[in-house]
């Protein structure tokens, strides 16, 4: 019953069944995870993003969360998250209605900023954040490295950034 695959990431592998849900497959092929998910990202750090959506009577309401590779729930899915990330760096970003930050894999909130108009995963220790339309760094203590002023996303490969000069 499984009509689409993903890549092998932590052992598994996310795959979407017939009744149009997805789920997390084993090396062997086993399904350990069934497909029960509305979306999902495929596992990083031991984690993955999974998203159910149900209706309450007035609409759909999304529940983001992040489940190990047994299914069991490491970031609790939660109808107040308008975004979520998986684990990067030991962290996983998240949206909140006025509020944007980093959980740790114990789903406590390590880093936070209401002035963050968007964020993007940690790599290599530092994570590009938004703020008023500018790009700037910060480490994972959220200490900021480069103050919000770029015109582009700021990503370091190997302590390296491109910079565009417009």
């Amino acid at each position: 019953n499984i009509e689409e695959a993903g890549y092998f990431f932590n052992e598994r592998a996310k795959f979407r069944a017939n009744n149009g849900k997805w789920g997390f497959i084993d090396m062997s092929g086993n399904i350990v995870i069934k497909a029960q998910y509305d979306d999902v990202e495929s596992f990083s750090e031991g984690g993955a993003m999974v998203k159910k959506r149900e209706y309450d009577g007035d609409g759909d309401v999304i529940y983001r969360g992040i489940i190990d590779t047994d299914g069991n729930e490491i970031i609790k899915l939660d109808d107040d998250y308008t975004s979520l990330s998986g684990f990067y760096d030991g962290l996983a970003a998240f949206s909140k209605p006025n509020e944007r930050g980093y959980l740790n894999k114990k789903g406590e909130v390590v880093i936070k900023n209401k002035d963050w108009d968007f964020i993007y995963p940690f790599h290599e220790g530092y994570a590009c954040v938004q703020e008023n339309g500018d790009y700037g760094l910060i480490d994972k203590k959220g200490n900021r490295i480069i103050k919000p002023r770029e015109e582009a996303p700021i990503m370091l490969f190997n302590d390296l950034a491109v910079y565009i000069y417009v």
